[in-house]
């Protein structure tokens, strides 16, 4: 139960981390592929515009549209198979706190 905890839980990271920038870095850094990056991106090229958005920001929506339903569908995969795999076999174990003496 163990490893596949731990595996588990390392996927969900490398999840986090294709949506949000990793929180223990410091100084300004920003990496490009994280999806709220491509949101931001998206965001700056239509309110840097004016009227209706350009080629360049409708790329950029584009884009990010496309990474956003990518990574949904990862974490319905997750959730689909490894996730339900762990909860099956988690809820079959018996644990007690307590030691018989």
């Amino acid at each position: 139960m163990i490893k596949l905890g731990v595996t588990l839980r390392d996927s969900i990271n490398n999840l986090k981390e294709k949506f949000f920038q990793h929180k223990e870095v410091k100084g300004i850094q920003r990496n490009p592929d994280v999806l709220t990056a491509r949101f931001r991106k998206a965001i700056g090229y239509i309110y840097g515009g004016q009227g209706v958005p350009n080629a360049t920001a409708q790329i950029a929506v584009t884009e990010a549209k496309r990474e956003a339903e990518a990574l949904i569908e990862q974490v319905n995969t997750l959730f689909d198979t490894p996730w339900k795999t762990y909860r099956a076999k988690a809820e079959t174990v018996r644990y007690s706190l307590f030691k018989d003496f």
